[in-house]
């Protein structure tokens, strides 16, 4: 028998736990390796180092949770594939964009802003990390923790300024979700698909920390609920993408049309011109932020998976009537 998969995360993690619901569900046999390997010295072939890091069974290392999951469909063919046929497929890779790119602001924000969920969060991430470390490295560890959380939020845009943009953000996810979560269905029918468990990456921290928790349990309470159970779906019988595009689909395109694809846009433009500062006028409020490089290779590789897309009209005029369709050529 060949060695299983190895996924090096933490719980702490939104795309760590991303990666371990989306094998759970697929059951593709793996370890899940709570460490962070560069305080533990466990040899990573990557770099930087970006949790989580899927080591396959040959011993290749891989980073980037999105490129994760499309060598997993191609190397684990089963039933259980997560990127659903036809139109739906570009569709599901744009909601995950969304929720890896833009949820995260909200994810950071608001772990990073209110003095319970940084209590919170600090002892969550060192309780998760310290197990590992011997005792000695322990004392100075929550400190560094949030300290260096902390700084990264200015480069994310989970300030102050932003809180009004990042703030509805969250809200809008929750309202697009919670009539879907209340029927017990996925993004894309009756089972799970990449871009659900996208969204469970993150609201998966988020339902955690105290603030947003509060705020999802009281606002979206089947979404709670819904997210309890994509943590482990291997035991779901096989269910059927569907042919109708749910109305939670259409909300969720509608923020991207509206603040995601314009912030990459906006992005983009900065970060080719060599600038410092990306400010550009939303529906919920103004976003400040620098550029981020990363996300230039984002809109690059939607832009890429729309031309090779080959969508059907009907597809075409949903991406247009949501604001999505000019910015993806």
């Amino acid at each position: 028998m060949s060695a299983p998969y190895q996924l090096i995360g933490l719980t702490a993690s939104p795309y760590s736990m991303k990666m371990r619901a989306l094998m759970r569900y697929r059951q593709i046999p793996f370890e899940w390796i709570v460490e962070m390997p560069q305080l533990t010295g466990r040899e990573v072939k990557v770099a930087p180092i970006i949790l989580p890091v899927l080591r396959h069974p040959m011993g290749r290392d891989m980073i980037d949770s999105t490129k994760m999951a499309e060598v997993l469909e191609v190397e684990i063919v089963n039933r259980r594939g997560v990127i659903p046929p036809g139109d739906a497929a570009f569709l599901a890779a744009l909601i995950e964009d969304l929720a890896d790119e833009w949820l995260t602001k909200a994810m950071f924000w608001y772990r990073w802003s209110d003095p319970e969920s940084i209590a919170f969060a600090t002892g969550w991430l060192t309780a998760d990390i310290g197990a590992t470390l011997p005792e000695a490295m322990r004392d100075a560890l929550p400190r560094n923790l949030r300290d260096r959380q902390m700084q990264r939020m200015a480069m994310i845009g989970a300030t102050q300024e932003n809180a009004p943009v990042v703030e509805q953000g969250y809200l809008d996810v929750l309202d697009a979700l919670e009539p879907l979560a209340k029927r017990g269905r996925y993004l894309f029918g009756t089972r799970p698909g990449i871009a659900d468990f996208a969204l469970f990456g993150q609201l998966s921290q988020l339902a955690e920390d105290p603030g947003p928790g509060s705020i999802l349990r009281e606002r979206a309470p089947s979404v709670a609920h819904w997210l309890r159970r994509l943590d482990d779906l291997s035991g779901l019988e096989l269910g059927t993408w569907s042919d109708e595009v749910d109305p939670a689909v259409i909300a969720l395109l509608r923020l991207a049309g509206s603040h995601y694809l314009p912030f990459l846009h906006a992005n983009e433009a900065v970060a080719e011109a060599d600038g410092d500062r990306v400010e550009i006028d939303l529906p919920s409020g103004k976003l400040i932020q620098p550029p981020f490089r990363w996300q230039v290779r984002c809109l690059n590789r939607l832009r890429k998976r729309f031309a090779e897309a080959e969508l059907s009209e009907t597809t075409r005029t949903l991406l247009d009537d949501t604001g999505c369709l000019t910015q993806l050529k």
